[in-house]
């Protein structure tokens, strides 16, 4: 995706959300009535450090309280010159 200029401002969002839900399900979630089916949304500013081709990073999400099921993961990110790069990957929670 390219190199990352030292100081450059850089947005990452990271997402979590059911996927392959009926009605019912999406109903409760919409009312946010019964489990924890409800996305979860992370968002927050970074900054490339010289010298460092790459920006590693390790973020830790508690999935415990979510419902059994199937969940899209997201990873966007964005600089402030306009390039992104995104990634995602597929869950199975099982209860």
């Amino acid at each position: 995706y390219g190199r990352i200029n030292a100081g450059e401002p850089v947005n990452v969002s990271l997402t979590i959300e059911r996927t392959g839900m009926g009605w019912w399900q999406r109903a409760r979630q919409w009312l946010r009535v019964g489990g924890g089916s409800a996305p979860i949304a992370l968002r927050w500013h970074d900054a490339a450090r010289a010298g460092q081709p790459a920006m590693r990073r390790a973020v830790s999400v508690d999935l415990s309280r979510l419902d059994g099921g199937t969940y899209a993961l997201r990873l966007e990110v964005e600089t402030s010159s306009g390039r992104k790069a995104e990634t995602g990957r597929t869950l199975d929670i099982r209860r």
